[in-house]
């Protein structure tokens, strides 16, 4: 409170059973308590734009207060850089320009209209965004205006995977994702279109453009294409990164026919990389081929998520097979929320048919007997590559549904059934899963495991 010094130190003793009363060590904290305020966060940090003379902008910043107070009277200006002379009447606010009260992690949008005309000096124009408070120190976002005469600008692309920033065979940091294929297309004009490959910087530049609005598709062998939309801006260099991901995990599947029955399996399997710089997520095992459960059923098995890659995935999250009145999918434990590399979790579950899944064995025939189709479960979350960007993760594993066209019959590998009556589904006795693992809240009960 207020009767607290403003400077002090804090000393924290370490005690320890075999130390006895004296300490083990002493940690010291120096503190400088300040009174809480406001502060502003401009996004972009620096508004950099480009028009030409007698063509209009409109462009988007966002004000927001990451202090510990509420911001009050606030007022926007638009001023020159240097001097601090008021901005020419070309380029304005045109959202509101008292800020009455902005609270802490509120965002305020402020729109700007920049239209230069022939009194506008072709050049850079240099102006602040400026936030005035009554006690507040002032608080300026630089703005930087190219007016031109002719209305072309550049755009400078610096493709990336997930080896850029690590380094090659011979010790070399790897700037960048060298001949990917890079095309752009004007969204203006349809026949304005321009392509090539990247460096060995990973870097391709396109100049002289008309300004407007571009999509950009980039690709590479092994490579997932990305695409984008880029607006160039007369007189400025657009530089837009863009994110390659390397093909590190595919799916692939195959019918497999049963001699002598006539009856079909849908086989998935994963192929995929190892030792590579970016989480790879693989669910082991990859499809799982359901037997011919009656109504009340349950049959038991359990997936292993392993993170055969070298850097951690982070904020992971499980989203699991969508209910269809057909079976009930039941995750007797969670995945967490990190798998560090070459980490492994085992996910035990359980399925309750709710009805007899090939429909031809009952008089219910609604639901269970479509085709091509299958029930998932998919872990997705997020890691950083080694040049600092973001990427997303992710591994499924299926449950194909061949019910209703031929189909297949017998326990699948790597689970068992409890079987149950005709009537409503039955709950099984608790037992143990088929590596003999017991799933957190059960009771294994050796006299119903599975075979080994």
């Amino acid at each position: 409170d207020k009767s607290a010094p403003a400077l002090g130190t804090v000393r924290l003793r370490l005690l320890s059973d075999t130390t006895g009363p004296s300490p083990a060590s002493i940690v010291r904290i120096n503190y400088n308590f300040s009174d809480a305020a406001p502060s502003l966060q401009f996004s972009p940090p620096l508004l950099e734009t480009g028009v030409q003379i007698g063509s209009s902008v409109q462009e988007a910043i966002e004000l927001k207060n990451i202090g510990l107070a509420p911001l009050t009277n606030g007022t926007l200006s638009l001023v020159r850089r240097v001097g601090g002379a008021p901005a020419p009447q070309w380029i304005s606010i045109v959202s509101d320009r008292q800020i009455e009260r902005l609270e802490i992690g509120e965002t305020k949008p402020v729109e700007l209209s920049i239209f230069p005309d022939s009194s506008a000096a072709p050049g850079f124009q240099e102006f602040l965004l400026r936030v005035e408070a009554p006690g507040e120190p002032t608080v300026d976002l630089p703005i930087v205006v190219a007016v031109t005469q002719s209305g072309s600008g550049d755009l400078l692309l610096k493709v990336a995977d997930i080896y850029t920033g690590t380094l090659d065979p011979q010790g070399q940091v790897i700037a960048g994702l060298k001949g990917a294929s890079v095309k752009i297309q004007s969204e203006d004009v349809s026949t304005l279109s321009r392509e090539g490959i990247t460096d060995g910087s990973g870097e391709i530049a396109f100049t002289a453009l008309p300004s407007g609005s571009y999509l950009v598709r980039a690709s590479a062998p092994n490579h997932n294409d990305t695409f984008t939309r880029i607006r160039v801006r007369p007189g400025l260099t657009t530089v837009e990164n863009l994110l390659l991901l390397n093909d590190v995990v595919s799916v692939e599947w195959s019918v497999r026919e049963i001699p002598l029955q006539d009856r079909y399996e849908i086989v998935l399997d994963a192929v995929f990389e190892t030792n590579v710089p970016v989480p790879v997520l693989v669910f082991e095992p990859t499809s799982t081929q359901l037997p011919n459960m009656k109504r009340g059923e349950v049959y038991y098995g359990e997936l292993s998520l392993t993170n055969h890659g070298l850097i951690e995935a982070r904020d992971l999250k499980q989203t699991f097979p969508t209910s269809d009145g057909v079976a009930r999918f039941e995750f007797l434990d969670t995945i967490p929320s990190v798998l560090g590399p070459k980490e492994v979790a085992i996910i035990p579950y359980r399925v309750t048919a709710l009805q007899d899944f090939d429909p031809r064995s009952s008089a219910q025939s609604s639901g269970a007997g479509s085709c091509n189709s299958m029930w998932t479960t998919c872990s997705v979350g997020e890691a950083e590559c080694a040049n600092g960007q973001e990427v997303g993760v992710s591994a499924c594993s299926y449950w194909p549904r061949t019910y209703g066209c031929p189909v297949p019959g017998g326990p699948a590998a790597g689970g068992f059934i409890v079987s149950g009556p005709g009537g409503p589904p039955i709950t099984p006795r608790p037992v143990a899963t088929a590596t003999g693992r017991c799933a957190p809240g059960m009771t294994c009960d050796p006299s119903n495991r599975p075979p080994e």
